[in-house]
């Protein structure tokens, strides 16, 4: 548990790939990191770019077929990622490494590839080591956003602090193993010299490769994390300003929630299947007692949504 003076205010924050799409939500996103660097000592979960993670599975899809059109499907994918960088407004030497470390994770996939046999029992873990690729991406690129803009970063690849079972495309996270892994990881360390520490959502690990959690993954990453660490709250960061009793794209005059508590939020999702925060977050949150926010990077200084063992309350 980080017990140090300053590290015992950690705050666990995760953006989606909505957040990280294009260089104005990125703007908006840092807009939000840089109110808070300074203050609190701060880990970020990421997730992939964009849709991302839909072109990746397309790359696994005419991979499976046998199609060697992969390689260019996925170098298009890749250059969606250049481009990205190529619109910010960041300093040429990080844009070099954030072009080079996007080529290095290219080129460890290809090599990966070139030695796998077409096969109905690695289907899964080909899918993961493809699929994943976005999440990596995404670090990849926000380092170098945070760098250049003064603020020293701690990367954590998910893989080496996520403990999971060997089941791909949607493993199960072996918690005691996590939490150990977190806690003699250097994150705590990182966070005392004041570096903001990063790593990617929706991806695990065992001792033989890389493993998914499931989409919507990356929320379960953020809950696992705050958990380790000990952390009070955790925060999702959206384009949607909270938790609605209903889909405010489908009914203009649906209700927003100030709290909802564990179980009416778990209702909400595995009844009514709202897709607002994973459910095993949820139910992580409620062991811990942690306080999970549902936020908008758009409107950053709306409090959104709250989910704890509170009662239930609208707005």
């Amino acid at each position: 548990m980080i017990m140090e003076p300053f590290i015992k205010h950690l705050e666990v924050h995760k953006f989606g790939g909505k957040a990280i799409a294009d260089a104005h939500a990125i703007n908006q996103t840092f807009a939000v990191v840089n109110k808070k660097h300074s203050l609190f000592p701060l880990l970020f979960v990421f997730s992939a770019p964009g849709k991302t993670t839909n072109d990746l599975e397309e790359v696994f899809e005419c991979w499976k077929k046998g199609d060697t059109a992969w390689i260019a499907l996925f170098d298009t994918v890749v250059q969606k990622q250049y481009r990205l960088v190529e619109s910010l407004h960041l300093h040429s030497k990080n844009k070099r490494q954030a072009i080079g470390s996007l080529r290095m994770l290219r080129d460890r996939i290809v090599r990966f590839m070139a030695s796998q046999v077409i096969t109905e029992a690695t289907y899964g873990e080909i899918y993961d080591r493809i699929v994943s690729c976005g999440e990596f991406f995404a670090t990849a690129i926000m380092h170098e956003v945070f760098d250049s803009n003064g603020i020293k970063v701690a990367v954590f690849d998910a893989p080496e602090l996520i403990k999971t079972d060997s089941v791909h495309t949607r493993a199960q996270v072996l918690l005691p193993e996590t939490v150990a892994a977190i806690t003699l990881s250097s994150i705590e360390k990182a966070l005392f010299l004041r570096h903001v520490a990063m790593t990617q959502g929706f991806v695990g690990g065992t001792l033989s490769g890389v493993t998914t959690l499931g989409r919507e993954g990356s929320d379960y990453s953020l809950a696992i994390i705050a958990y380790a660490l000990g952390a009070k709250s955790a925060t999702k960061w959206t384009d949607v300003p909270g938790v609605y009793t209903e889909d405010p794209n489908v009914n203009p005059d649906a209700k927003r929630y100030e709290n909802i508590s564990y179980d009416d939020a778990y209702i909400l999702v595995t009844e009514k299947k709202a897709q607002i925060v994973h459910p095993q977050a949820i139910l992580l949150a409620k062991e811990k007692e942690m306080t999970l926010h549902v936020r908008s990077f758009k409107h950053s200084a709306d409090r959104g949504t709250s989910i704890s063992g509170r009662p239930t309350v609208l707005q």
